[in-house]
């Protein structure tokens, strides 16, 4: 059952996500949730996190990854530790957006790291066992 689904506004440049609230519930992505999952679809870049009784996946919408770097052989599952919007390096020149896509950091616990470049970014959350 999902519980929430909203499009996420563009953080400040450099600013941590680590925490996502979003009607008075805080959801602690680093301490309370692994990613279990990392999906290409058309249009999108997915990252599924779980808890005991949530699953959240973020949606990365209109993606250009730029760094891939994770392991996914069985026993996927890393947990966040950096999520920020930087700027992007094009042509010897730093930017905060390119065209309208914003550029996103994530980095894991384990050494895991993605860079992309997308539209906006999304977030549902369902409860898990419903």
């Amino acid at each position: 059952m999902i519980r929430h689904q909203r499009v996420l506004e563009p953080p400040n440049l450099f600013d941590i996500t680590l925490e996502i609230s979003i009607d008075g519930i805080t959801y602690d992505l680093h301490n309370d949730f692994t990613c279990k999952e990392a999906n290409l679809l058309k249009g999108a870049f997915q990252l599924l996190f779980q808890s005991k009784t949530e699953t959240i996946t973020i949606s990365f919408n209109e993606p250009e990854l730029q760094i891939f770097h994770l392991n996914l052989e069985s026993g996927f599952e890393y947990i966040l530790d950096n999520f920020h919007r930087g700027k992007i390096d094009k042509n010897g020149k730093l930017y905060e957006d390119i065209e309208g896509k914003y550029y996103y950091y994530l980095e894991f616990y384990e050494e895991g790291k993605i860079e992309l470049l997308c539209r906006e970014v999304s977030v549902t959350i369902e409860l898990l066992g419903i």
